[in-house]
């Protein structure tokens, strides 16, 4: 007998119709039959996002971003996917993200800045779009390298409501049970009306890598295994990312700073205790992103002293000048200008208004 697998791609796509989600027959070892496994019908409710999060605060998600596509039924441009600032001209996201309408840049816009979807959006043009060389897109998000870059059409001037994420090292290792955050603002495919909708938030633990697989191997016999070297696995019963939050950020604490350990992928169900969210293991991939992502001028002597593999230092960021833009090489392109004041580069854990490494403040033109 065949085994019905629902894989929830996060960006909204699906196997089979979310209607359908409320049943699925699993192999379940020691009980030699059949056992039906039943969602709870408050998960399947919450099938359009995170699942068990709360509204995020002002500046707490500073790299956080929505990936646009223009609807030309609804006359607007509505969030496909979640991405995270990783340089003022770079946004990391899935390539599966890519999947529906190609990869022509015209077609894609990125909102960074923003709290509440579509309210005050500020638009900014992208100008390439890189997918991974190993992503499969027969295979989609669960074939591995479920990873790609967005560049912008310029810099971003950042602010304590911009500013890129810390990329993690190469070897970054986290032992199941560390507490991480995912963010996103859902699938909304809908026109905004009166109503704006709320970045979420919820606090995930990260599950192992062994245990995530043989969760996955109950759905039926598989051609290798279904959790790859390249993804890591975290949430619970009730606490999960879902459709619409694809390309988002999975962020844990580590040196007092926040790094970003995961992108969000794929998984079967949203927040179902057997299935925790599976997401692109950031670390395999600081290497290959650095192949297009540069590191700012002023900083490539004392930076690449202290960066390894994507990660940098604490103890650096208290020692940077003073910088007046932020842009890559001798470009002359403009910063765009952002919401918010004057910011920083990076976020420590647990800041509310101390930032470090301050730019000059955006100016709008």
């Amino acid at each position: 007998m065949s085994v019905p697998v629902i894989t929830v791609l996060r960006n909204g796509g699906s196997g089979w119709p979310c209607q359908m989600l409320w049943l699925l027959f699993l192999s379940l070892p020691g009980l030699g039959a059949l056992a039906p496994v039943f969602l709870d019908s408050g998960l399947v409710t919450q099938l359009g996002g995170i699942v068990g999060g709360h509204d995020a605060p002002t500046g707490r998600w500073p790299w956080q971003a929505s990936l646009r596509a223009y609807h030309e039924d609804q006359k607007m441009w509505l969030h496909e996917c979640g991405g995270s600032l990783v340089h003022p001209q770079w946004v990391l996201t899935a390539a599966h993200c890519f999947r529906r309408l190609g990869l022509e840049p015209s077609t894609y816009r990125v909102q960074v800045g923003q709290l509440r979807l579509y309210e005050n959006d500020w638009l900014v043009r992208v100008a390439q779009i890189i997918l991974h060389p190993g992503y499969n897109r027969n295979l989609s998000a669960e074939g591995g390298s479920d990873v790609a870059l967005i560049k912008l059409e310029g810099p971003l001037a950042l602010s304590p409501l911009v500013s890129p994420v810390t990329l993690p090292p190469a070897s970054l290792s986290l032992p199941p049970g560390t507490l991480c955050w995912v963010t996103g603002w859902s699938q909304q495919n809908v026109a905004p009306l009166a109503r704006s909708f709320h970045l979420q938030e919820v606090e995930v633990p990260i599950v192992g890598h062994q245990d995530c697989e043989q969760h996955y191997q109950m759905l039926g016999p598989m051609n290798g295994p279904a959790v790859k070297e390249d993804m890591i696995c975290a949430g619970q019963e009730g606490r999960d990312s879902c459709q619409g939050d694809s390309g988002g950020p999975l962020v844990c604490p580590q040196n007092s700073l926040w790094v970003q350990a995961g992108i969000v992928s794929w998984g079967n169900f949203c927040g179902h205790r057997d299935f925790p969210g599976v997401y692109v293991r950031v670390a395999s991939y600081v290497s290959w992103i650095h192949l297009y992502v540069p590191l700012p001028p002023e900083l490539e002597t004392d930076w690449g002293k202290a960066h390894v593999g994507g990660y940098t230092h604490p103890s650096l960021w208290t020692t940077l000048p003073l910088l007046s833009e932020f842009q890559l090489g001798a470009s002359t392109t403009p910063v765009h200008p952002v919401p918010g004041g004057q910011g920083s580069l990076t976020r420590r854990v647990g800041d509310s208004q101390d930032w470090v490494g301050q730019v000059a403040p955006a100016q709008h033109h």
